[in-house]
């Protein structure tokens, strides 16, 4: 099951998880602009209130650069 699938499914939970903090995901969207596609999550970036559009190819890549050093 992808990301999205995970998203849609009622009896699933999904946490995204950035400097010392956890929050659920609440949604997601995907959009071009200007010839670029992305791809946002609906998360939190402080707090607990699900109000931040998250780039997730920039987490990705940020994420998975820190897990290699």
């Amino acid at each position: 099951m992808n990301l999205i699938e995970k998203i849609k499914n009622p009896n699933s939970i999904l946490l995204y998880h950035c400097d010392n903090h956890y929050s659920l995901i609440g949604g997601f969207r995907i959009f071009e602009m200007e010839g670029k596609i992305y791809r946002q999550i609906l998360g939190s970036r402080f707090g607990q209130r699900m109000k931040h559009w998250i780039d997730f190819e920039m987490d990705w890549e940020f994420y998975s650069n820190k897990k290699q050093k």
